[in-house]
């Protein structure tokens, strides 16, 4: 008995696709610093309560400590059951409103996520356009028979495992309504479901295609929130989806920052992108650090490294020296003077 083959897809994480990238697209720091130059934002981190959130982080918790990734690291000790730092081991103890740690949860939330939805969205399209296309690629064979180029027929389940930064920006880019400002929680499910139409009973007004799409978040229906489908039904006629997506759903994207940078950053910058530039990188630079020792050495002392001093006695109680390299031994010359000629040789040295 033959069994299924299902092809799994990966990618390194300098070409990733599930969370939003600006080292992969440049431009997404564009959107990202437009939308914190806007009003609302400053308005947003200059207001008194975040300050007041702010200063009590860097008091109890250390300056620079609450960052996204300390905060993801703060709910997975929650959702653990394991003892949180004790300046926030309120949870669950107070209501929300005195609940130190949902303040600071919904405090860092807004602020990560407000370019994410700045302009309907842009930063978040734009981040999330080629995985869009992926996922219409899948869809595009059920409803458009010309698009079924693939032998055997395409996958009737596609599941993609991405992260909490993949779910909320998705959700983002179907509409402003669509996100409800919570982040996504552990185990967290997107879904959407193509249906066909085969009843002939489905009012045409509302589907004009043979294809009703449902969108679900962790088994709630979310497609009445997606604008143009039906308030108060769960399925969607699935060209409104295809249509609301379909703009910015490409691998092809225009990643151009407006800010040009000098091309040898821009070539620094792709070198360092890859564990071999990284490794060239690292050797020239020992390799510089040695070539640049050696010549201090030389300079320094008038010889190499490999050549080693030492003393010998002449009398008087004083020492003249000779050089030893490979074996071979300098002797001081034979000249007038004799004694006094080696001491001045030797007082030099020392001077």
């Amino acid at each position: 008995k033959s069994h299924a083959v299902i092809p799994l897809h990966t990618a390194d994480r300098d070409a990733d696709i599930l969370s939003p990238a600006e080292s992969i697209c440049p431009k997404l720091s564009n959107l990202r610093e437009a939308a914190e130059n806007s009003h609302d934002y400053k308005a947003f981190v200059t207001s008194n309560e975040y300050k007041r959130l702010r200063t009590f982080i860097d008091k109890e918790l250390g300056k620079g400590t609450m960052t996204h990734d300390a905060l993801d690291c703060i709910m997975t000790t929650v959702c653990t059951d394991r003892p949180l730092p004790a300046a926030i081991d309120d949870y669950g103890r107070n209501n929300t409103s005195t609940n130190l740690l949902q303040q600071i949860y919904e405090s860092e939330i807004q602020k990560w996520s407000f370019h994410v939805t700045h302009n309907d969205g842009e930063y978040a399209k734009l981040a999330m356009g080629p995985l869009w296309s992926e996922i219409l690629e899948n869809i595009r064979p059920f409803i458009n028979p010309d698009d079924r180029q693939e032998q055997p027929p395409p996958n009737r389940l596609a599941l993609v495992s991405g992260h909490d930064t993949t779910i909320l920006p998705l959700l983002v880019t179907l509409g402003p309504d669509v996100w409800d400002g919570q982040w996504p929680p552990y185990a967290s499910m997107m879904i959407i479901e193509i249906h066909e139409i085969i009843d002939g009973k489905t009012d045409r007004n509302i589907f004009k295609s043979d294809f009703m799409f449902r969108l679900l978040m962790n088994g709630q229906a979310l497609t009445s929130k997606i604008q143009g489908c039906p308030p108060d039904g769960d399925l969607c006629d699935v060209q409104i989806l295809m249509d609301r997506v379909s703009p910015f759903a490409t691998s092809d994207r225009d990643c151009n920052s407006h800010t040009q940078q000098h091309p040898a950053i821009q070539e620094s910058k792709i070198l360092l992108s890859t564990w071999g530039g990284v490794i060239l990188v690292l050797l020239f630079t020992l390799a510089s650090g040695l070539l640049g020792s050696l010549f201090t050495f030389y300079y320094m002392t008038r010889r190499l490294p490999c050549r080693k001093s030492s003393a010998y006695h002449v009398g008087n109680g004083i020492s003249s020296y000779h050089d030893e390299f490979d074996g071979f031994q300098d002797e001081p010359e034979d000249v007038d003077g004799g004694e006094n000629a080696q001491l001045k040789t030797v007082a030099a040295l020392v001077e």
